[in-house]
This record gives C-alpha cells, structure tokens and sequence, in this order.
C-alpha cells in the first residue's frame, strides 16, 4: 500500500553514463494508455544517479537479494483522458493527467567487501499526481464502474462531475527500514515499513450515498523477519496495522499476520 508499483507494456529507450564513481541514468519511453480513447500513448521519463561504491543489501519482493548502491531517482508520467460527447454530457472533453515520484535508496551501514550482513539501508518514495490511481496496485480508494456509468474510465483515475471531467488526485510516501544481522551470513534480516496515501478530492467528487464506501486515505505499517533457512527456501512472519478513512469520516481498522514459504528453484 501507497507505493507506485504498475507493469504495463512499454517501449523505452534509456542511456547510461559514467561520471567518475557516479553513476547517471536517462530514460523516456511510451506506454499503453490508462483510456482506450486517450488516442495517444503515455509518456513517462525518469532519471537515477547511483554511488556504486557505497551499497547496502536490499530484497525485492521477499526473493530477490542483492547489493544496491545509494541512489536517487525522480520519474514522472504525462497522459491524457478524454471523455466523448454522451447523452448526459453535450460536448467531449479532455483531461491532462500527470504523476510525479521521487526515490531514494541510502545505505545508512553500508556493506563492506564481500560480506553481506550488518548491512541497514533506509528506502524512502514520496508521489503526486492527478489521475494516476492506476499506478497503485488493485487501489480504487473503493471506486466502482458505476462511477462512470458509461464506462469510459476506469476507477480512481477520472470522473464526470456533473458535466465537468475531473481527475482524482493522488498523493502517497513511504519510509523503510532494512537490517541484515551479523548471523548466517546475513540469511537473517529484519525490514519495517510505513505508508501513507490520500486524495485532495475524491471525498467531494462522489455522491452522498457512496460516501461510506469511498476510501480517500490509508496508512498502513508493517514489521517483518525473514531467514533463508537453506539455499532456495525462505520463510518468513509479518506483522501488518492498516488504518482506512473514508468519505463519510469513517475509520476503519485492520490487523494482520501472515507467515510465508518461498521456495527458488
């Protein structure tokens, strides 16, 4: 929850440089646009500079461990929606949606030769943008199709208020922490979590009656421990507090914990 993370198919086109021990990335590329009728390909660019002599160790997605190097990025996406003229609305009208993030990797203990525990790193991502609720993973801040009942847009990106179209906008961070302890290896770690993501708008673009089902916040924190028991098989146990508020001033409280098995072959 409130971190940017979509996969959509894309052409990119990106170029590295060497500036002394910084490393410089550049990148631009088109993507497969939020609206069937936009008409044009999203256009997304970013670009990253990394210090590859000062790394830390880092998991993605609980089976993917490597050193990374302290690196900033800033990303962002340009796309357009439109909304053709229908029998409630008279004339057809376009949006300009846009999203902005910024990423930060730093290891605060960094790793030293060929070793990999005692290793803390801190990941940090801040976003803005209107009509980019797609960028969130399985996130309508509880948005049906009925919200645009001709079904022009999908949920938690736009929709017609009255007879004006509007975006819904987005904005969401989220701090990390991750420690490899002194045993086995570093095979033992530690990670912890806090997110937060809210809409500046959604709470007066709904009706009256959706209020009570209209997510416009969440804060979600979470603690993990992870051991790679043997090569290819980790286990792991989280703890999970997710807070919702919704439209209508509602809070709503879930607690959750979960134990996972992956298993790399």
């Amino acid at each position: 929850p409130g971190q940017v993370f979509t996969r959509t198919p894309q052409l990119k086109i990106s170029k590295a440089f060497q500036l002394s021990d910084v490393k410089l990335e550049l990148a631009v590329g088109v993507a497969r646009p939020p609206q069937m009728q936009a008409g044009v390909p999203e256009g997304q660019g970013g670009i990253r500079a990394s210090l590859d002599s000062w790394s830390a160790t880092h998991t993605t997605g609980a089976i993917s461990t490597s050193k990374q190097p302290l690196s900033l990025a800033l990303s962002g996406t340009v796309r357009r929606f439109v909304w053709p003229e229908t029998p409630t609305s008279t004339s057809a009208q376009s949006q300009v949606g846009w999203g902005l993030a910024a990423n930060g990797f730093i290891p605060v203990i960094p790793v030293s030769g060929d070793t990999s525990w005692h290793s803390l790193a801190l990941v940090g991502e801040y976003a803005y943008g209107n009509g980019i609720g797609d960028q969130y993973s399985s996130d309508t801040g509880g948005l049906t199709p009925a919200a645009n009942p001709a079904g022009m847009i999908d949920p938690a990106l736009a929709v017609l208020d009255g007879n004006a179209l509007r975006l819904i906008n987005w904005q969401s961070y989220r701090v990390g922490l991750e420690y490899y302890l002194p045993i086995l290896d570093g095979r033992v770690w530690l990670s912890t979590n806090y997110a937060h993501m809210d809409s500046g708008n959604l709470a007066q673009l709904v009706s009256a009656t959706a209020k009570s089902s209209t997510k416009t916040a969440e804060d979600w924190v979470d603690g993990n421990l992870f051991v790679e028991a043997m090569p290819g098989l980790r286990l792991g146990i989280e703890y999970a507090y997710l807070l919702d508020r919704y439209a209508d001033n509602v809070t709503a409280v879930d607690h959750r914990v979960q134990l996972s098995a992956f298993y790399m072959f």
